[in-house]
């Protein structure tokens, strides 16, 4: 009886020996996990301040002012037409700068859509998304919320002047 209780024991002191041992690889496997993952958002947040700091923002400007002089003579003829209706009682002119003004948009978009490119910030690869995509997706000044092709990726990417 005392024998078959030393075997169990000694059994028994393996097994604890093992789950500690099994406990202590996970430990430092966390805390491996744990600052690579810093590491990584570190490197990351790095990569994509360097390539805000490197982007041309002249070029983009200069986007910017083409899109301006293609949509702003569209919104003072909407506004003059507006007024010449209120004053004379014509309103044919309005439709057709709507029109006009509609047809304007559409070609700035495309203009502006041909000048960017997007940095995917989860496998930093660029991309051009499709025109529907970029049309109605959420966006901020500097990103757009898209989905990467790369990757697959859904999310706010930076704004790259090509």
């Amino acid at each position: 009886m005392l024998l078959v209780t030393l075997r169990n024991a000694a059994s028994l002191q393996s097994g604890i020996a093992e789950q500690k041992q099994r406990l202590d690889d996970c430990l430092q496997l966390r805390k491996a996990l744990t600052v690579s993952a810093s590491d990584f958002v570190s490197s990351t947040l790095t990569d994509m301040a360097t390539v805000m700091n490197t982007t041309t923002t002249h070029s983009l400007r200069t986007t910017y002012l083409v899109m301006l002089a293609i949509t702003l003579p569209a919104t003072l003829l909407q506004i003059a037409c507006l007024v010449i209706g209120v004053m004379t009682d014509v309103w044919w002119p309005l439709p057709v700068a709507v029109l006009l003004a509609i047809a304007l948009t559409v070609a700035a978009m495309k203009y502006y859509r041909s000048r960017v490119q997007y940095l995917c910030p989860a496998c930093h690869e660029t991309f051009q998304p499709g025109m529907r995509e970029f049309v109605f997706a959420a966006h901020t000044p500097k990103t757009r919320k898209l989905t990467c092709p790369h990757c697959g990726h859904r999310g706010y990417c930076m704004e790259l002047s090509i």
